[in-house]
């Protein structure tokens, strides 16, 4: 969860999920449609789905080492060097932002921090810095130093236990560590959304695909509508043509924004009648006519479930 994820936004659902799925044999038990719910709001959901299928591994395993966590989905360098050193006390670094961070400003590291080489050397630093007696405590006291004093604004150098030795706090502005090159402009998508109400009063809902953004999780049918000066008339055509679905596009019920990695949308949702329930969709993909009170039992993205909460 810590992944791409600070800690006060993850400990509400640390403490729901543990509470639900307690241990590693129960999560391994569990319906992967219980644990992405769980996760509903954190975002980067492969992550939920790699939990899940590691567990699985964990909990056939007759034992589990280091080679065993190499080999699951998901078990990258860092979640590996965090887990090994604290669980086993292997002498691996765990070079996270925090850390990254830690290091540019005390070594005064004047390349940008994104370039591969840069990373390579900041890793080998962390790797020399490493207490190898004690290798989680280390690991756990250079992240939260981080975390909690060497913070991207405003660090709190006077009570910095490395500020004797920091170059960037020498230089007398210690933001300028890390230097990072300027991103370019995040695309912006201008999306319709089409939340279509049958004749029992049930609305249409489809589960994306299990890989790729925000997979199997269920949102109402979307498309990209660019700067059309008219949705209802896209929703209408683009429903027809990858639904063969034909609805009456009543008033505009919600608009919902968010920002993902590589781009930011706004969602724009349209109340929708369509007399049938039969679709003929172009693509493999599962769907569901659902009433409002059950939209709690599915799992939605941050925007559709403003949506879902507007209807």
């Amino acid at each position: 969860m810590l992944q791409q994820t600070r800690v006060d936004q993850v400990i509400p659902y640390y403490r729901r999920f543990i509470r639900e799925l307690p241990s590693l044999k129960r999560l391994a038990g569990a319906a992967f449609s219980r644990v992405i719910k769980l996760w509903e709001g954190l975002g980067y959901y492969h992550r939920a789905k790699h939990l899940h299928e590691t567990a699985k591994i964990l909990a056939k395993a007759r034992r589990v080492d280091l080679e065993t966590l190499r080999s699951c989905p998901g078990i990258g360098s860092y979640t590996l060097a965090a887990v090994s050193s604290i669980v086993w006390n292997e002498p691996l670094a765990v070079v996270d932002g925090n850390v990254k961070r830690v290091i540019a400003r005390l070594f005064a590291i004047k390349d940008d921090i994104g370039r591969p080489a840069v990373q390579d050397r900041i890793r080998e630093i962390a790797a020399q810095l490493l207490y190898r007696k004690a290798s989680g405590n280390w690991n756990q006291a250079v992240m939260e130093l981080g975390a909690t004093v060497c913070v991207p604004r405003n660090p709190a150098c006077g009570c910095c236990p490395l500020q004797s030795g920091c170059k960037a706090f020498r230089s007398g502005d210690p933001e300028n560590y890390p230097v990072k090159s300027k991103k370019p402009p995040r695309p912006h998508r201008e999306m319709a959304a089409a939340v279509i109400q049958n004749d029992r009063n049930e609305f249409l809902i489809l589960r994306r695909p299990d890989r790729g953004l925000l997979p199997n999780l269920w949102e109402f049918p979307n498309f990209e509508i660019g700067g059309a000066r008219d949705p209802a008339h896209e929703l209408r055509r683009a429903l027809f043509a990858q639904m063969n679905l034909r609805i009456r596009v009543g008033k505009k019920i919600a608009a919902a924004e968010h920002a993902y990695t590589h781009f930011s949308v706004t969602m724009h949702a349209f109340h929708c009648r369509s007399p049938r329930d039969e679709l003929k969709l172009n693509h493999s993909q599962t769907y569901r006519w659902v009433k409002p009170a059950a939209f709690q039992r599915y799992p939605f993205p941050k925007v559709h479930k403003i949506i879902a909460q507007a209807v």
